[in-house]
């Protein structure tokens, strides 16, 4: 069952301030990034998790994706 605890529009993605005290605060267990030209860059995905606190996953979705 998806659970959403918190949602927030930034154009910088995965920074510090949510990875060090969104995601901790919220007890998230998961990152969802929307962003076309992420989506298609492993590169670009391979950064954006090593942003991420150990333990929490990341998913990349396009915009037409996340609209469905």
């Amino acid at each position: 069952m998806v659970n959403i605890v918190h949602c927030r529009v930034d154009n910088r993605l995965i920074h510090g301030q949510v990875a060090t005290a969104w995601l901790p605060h919220t007890n998230a267990n998961l990152c969802l990034v929307v962003n076309d030209s992420i989506v298609v860059n492993d590169d670009k995905k391979f950064l954006l998790q090593m942003a991420l606190p150990e333990g929490i996953q990341l998913r990349c979705f396009s915009v037409e994706k996340s609209l469905r």
